[in-house]
């Protein structure tokens, strides 16, 4: 599958999880990441590799976005369906989920630079949460916390270290070339 409509497909999903989140209405957009994360493990010969890369998303997720909502830096929109160690939010951890499946469209590109994708994670991780947090409410900072900036220093370490974690996790066995049967 083109890299493009990759890229467009998450897009996609992220604003309709995160719009989701902020109405209170996730049934359908997690149906919908789930479709998306089923069907690119499907599509591809690195079955084992694009799982793994998920699974991996999504315990970073539990600790990236859990490690702030137990210490109340932050509070997220629908609480209610979040895992119960920690209170990461289970639209959050789709979005990590799908994040990591589609990543081999374009890991090519960083593979043998990971400074870049250290660089990409520590930018755009804390753009999409400022974005969604400003944009959607879907992320609130109570009075005690450290607020948006202390976040964007949380979120900017974590991508930093986590994008380049996930990329090393699929980039083992057949087609770690980028080449890929979707």
């Amino acid at each position: 599958m083109n890299a493009l409509l990759i890229g467009l497909l998450y897009q996609a999903l992220w604003f309709a999880l995160v719009i989701g989140a902020s109405r209170g209405h996730t049934a359908i957009p997690l149906v919908g990441a789930a479709v998306l994360v089923v069907a690119r493990l499907v599509a591809t010969r690195r079955r084992r590799q694009r799982a793994a890369r998920a699974i991996a998303a999504v315990l970073l997720g539990i600790v990236i976005e859990g490690v702030p909502a137990f210490l109340s830096w932050c509070a997220y929109a629908s609480p209610e369906l979040a895992v119960p160690v920690g209170g990461a939010p289970v639209w959050l951890l789709a979005i990590w989920a799908a994040f990591a499946v589609t990543l081999d469209a374009w890991e090519h590109l960083v593979r043998r630079h990971w400074w870049i994708a250290a660089l990409l994670g520590a930018i755009g991780g804390p753009l999409a949460y400022a974005g969604a947090a400003r944009t959607f409410d879907v992320i609130v900072f109570p009075q005690a916390s450290p607020g948006l900036a202390g976040m964007i220093a949380w979120w900017a370490t974590c991508w930093a270290i986590a994008l380049p974690l996930l990329l090393a996790v699929g980039t083992r066995g057949p087609a770690a070339s980028g080449e890929d049967a979707d």
